[in-house]
């Protein structure tokens, strides 16, 4: 999800205030993507919990059992 071309344009920026902000711009606009990525991840294993529970969802997702647990336990989007 890494922009390569985003990325160089920051390296090539000189060090200073701008490149700092544009920096923590990318970082923003990376978080906000991570957010939505996990709410559709999330929705699909709680989905998936009901009907194969939480260890088949576990050993098929790659996530711990753990993580599963926490994912159904919490209620958002």
């Amino acid at each position: 999800m890494t922009d390569h071309a985003t990325l160089a344009a920051l390296r090539s920026m000189h060090p200073g205030v701008e490149r700092i902000r544009a920096i923590g711009d990318y970082i923003k606009q990376g978080e906000e993507q991570l957010r939505e990525a996990r709410k559709l991840r999330n929705a699909d294993v709680r989905a998936l919990v009901g009907d194969l529970g939480p260890a088949q969802v576990a050993k098929a997702s790659g996530l711990s059992l753990s993580s599963i647990k926490s994912i159904t336990r919490s209620r958002g989007p």
